[in-house]
């Protein structure tokens, strides 16, 4: 009787232990902090203007497509983690965001998706690499927006918005668990009957 109550003690204390990963102790996240102050130590001394403000988003998706036609014909997972940077250049009060939505060179932001990066985390040299090309990459496309957009300035002064393009906001905090494969996992298709 002793036994068959410690098994499922054990499996709770188990599953507890695994769910008591927060933001604080997450390698993934870890790795992005680091990743992001070395990143923007160095694009902050940049000339003649450097980053005041970068951040870095990760998302993690998993995302599943049934299609049916008097039944399941087929089923399609997708998992794939992305990494967003984002650089702002200038100041507060005018930056490369002034007159470029998302901050790239398409106005409309479709290139602001970011990069893949591997799902296990595993290789971590090549998951910094990776970010720091994407980071270089948004880096020179804000320089170009932060260019054009003095330039427009200067000759729309009196029609321009004169509203900040970035204001100070306390520091809120999102951080929810990878979901356990055995909960994302779907039926296939040979178990619809």
């Amino acid at each position: 009787m002793t036994k068959n109550c410690l098994l499922p003690f054990l499996m709770l204390f188990l599953h507890i232990a695994v769910m008591a990963q927060s933001i604080e102790t997450d390698p993934m996240v870890g790795g992005l902090q680091k990743e992001l102050q070395y990143n923007f130590s160095q694009l902050k001394k940049q000339q003649p203007a450097g980053a005041y403000f970068m951040s870095l988003r990760m998302a993690d998706e998993f995302v599943v497509n049934i299609t049916s036609d008097f039944g399941v014909s087929s089923i399609n997972e997708q998992h794939e983690r992305t990494v967003t940077p984002q650089v702002r250049l200038g100041s507060m009060e005018f930056d490369n965001f002034k007159y470029v939505n998302q901050g790239t060179s398409d106005p409309n932001g479709r290139n602001a998706r970011g990069i893949n990066v591997p799902l296990n985390g595993k290789p971590l040299q090549a998951i910094r690499e990776a970010i720091w090309q994407e980071t270089l990459k948004r880096f020179r496309i804000a320089q170009t927006n932060y260019n054009n957009a003095k330039s427009r300035s200067m000759t729309s002064a009196e029609n321009e918005d004169k509203a900040p393009c970035f204001s100070a906001a306390p520091v809120e905090k999102y951080y929810q668990q990878e979901l356990p494969a055995s909960v994302r996992r779907v039926m296939t298709p040979h178990n619809y009957v």
